[in-house]
């Protein structure tokens, strides 16, 4: 994809066929540009939750202090029906977060079908913990995680977080 800086060098250019070829490559990265759910994870992958196929909803911080977490980074939030979605392709996903002291139970929805809450809630830090959910058919799918308004009653707060996400393929 030609940079902006390209893109700018072809308007200045004073011929005209530098102005269609302008125009055209406008007309380019328009059509290129995706909107929320056109991604699409191919199976058997490891997706950081700073990848930009995954779809945040809401207020989510984006952390990149926490040298324990996949890549260093992980993404939260306390606000209840926030929510991050990951379209992909496979026949399992595994759900990677972080129990701690300050963690709510998270509802994880599969082709909107509520599978599981969890509790993220533990008095010890607790990296890269995992769900897998298998079975799903190889196909597409899409796996959303939601804050809820619920949490353990020793938890301090209402955090839930993604560290990343495992496509399995069963090819």
């Amino acid at each position: 994809m030609p940079s902006p800086h390209l893109r700018t060098l072809l308007y200045v250019l004073p011929t005209a066929a530098a102005v269609v070829a302008a125009l055209l490559l406008v007309r380019v990265l328009e059509s290129s540009k995706t909107k929320p759910g056109d991604h699409l994870v191919p199976g058997a992958s490891s997706i950081d939750d700073l990848d930009p196929s995954i779809e945040y909803d809401g207020a989510w911080t984006h952390d990149r202090q926490f040298a324990d977490s996949y890549n260093s980074s992980i993404s939260y939030s306390d606000r209840p029906g926030n929510s991050v979605r990951l379209t992909f392709h496979g026949s399992s996903i595994t759900y990677v977060y972080t129990m701690a002291l300050n963690r709510g139970i998270a509802q994880v929805l599969i082709d909107g079908t509520e599978l599981a809450r969890i509790d993220l809630y533990s008095a010890k830090t607790q990296w890269q913990q995992q769900k897998t959910f298998d079975q799903l058919g190889e196909s597409n799918h899409t796996i959303e995680i939601r804050v809820t308004d619920q949490k353990d009653p020793h938890s301090s707060a209402l955090f839930v977080d993604v560290d990343r996400f495992i496509v399995g393929s069963g090819k």
